[in-house]
């Protein structure tokens, strides 16, 4: 009954979880604007299309954290009309 984790994270936390794991992946602070650095040893090739994907999910986060707040304007909207 308990899932993997992966079931349980929401939709809107999914871009999360991706920038995240990438950060983790390059042994960097895990944080929505924490900023990667290139391991040593690691080609710039390599990190370079590691910063590729990070600006991508980076832009991700961005979208679904405006959703979220797009959201609850809504729903405070529909709560303050409902109380007049």
């Amino acid at each position: 009954g308990m899932g993997y984790h992966s079931q349980r994270v929401a939709h809107g936390d999914r871009p999360f979880e991706r920038l995240f794991a990438l950060q983790k992946s390059l042994d960097c602070q895990q944080g929505w604007q924490a900023y990667l650095f290139r391991p040593k040893g690691m080609w710039r090739r390599t990190f370079d299309r590691h910063m590729d994907r990070y600006w991508q999910l980076d832009e991700d986060c961005s979208m679904a954290a405006m959703g979220m707040v797009n959201r609850m304007h809504q729903r405070l909207g529909a709560i303050k009309s409902r109380g007049r």
